[in-house]
């Protein structure tokens, strides 16, 4: 697999809800062979700051490692190694994200995001933060 899997976690009021999730997850990508970079990061307090960060994490991972990357929620489960996004950087695709109409992306998912390092991408994700 070609993309970089990234991802994050902070848990929240004492609880280890997303430390749980992120060892599951790490031992998940291990088991498939999928390169992956996951951080601890502090808490920002509540779930919903700690969520805001989640603009510049990627950007500074975009601007680290320079290569395509999937952003994974660290409570999401692996089933497969999600090598269908290794085709899209070669065709010329910024942003890949998932919808539950994929006719209308109306609502548009927090995960999966992809990611390709593009000027066009490193843009949008900077307008976003």
């Amino acid at each position: 697999m070609q993309t970089l899997v990234i991802s994050y976690f902070s848990d929240v009021d004492g609880k280890t809800y997303y430390s749980d999730h992120a060892k599951r997850f790490l031992s998940e990508c291990n088991n498939f062979g999928i390169p992956h970079e996951v951080s601890q990061l502090p808490s920002q307090g509540n779930y919903q700051r700690n969520c805001l960060i989640k603009p510049k994490f990627i950007y500074s991972k975009l601007m680290e490692y320079r290569r395509p990357l999937i952003w994974l929620d660290i409570d999401t489960y692996i089933l497969k190694e999600p090598v269908a996004f290794d085709g899209l950087s070669n065709m010329g695709i910024n942003i890949g994200v998932s919808a539950s109409d994929p006719k209308n992306l109306v609502s548009i998912k927090a995960s999966p995001l992809w990611f390709n390092y593009t000027t066009e991408t490193l843009q949008f994700v900077r307008d976003w933060i």
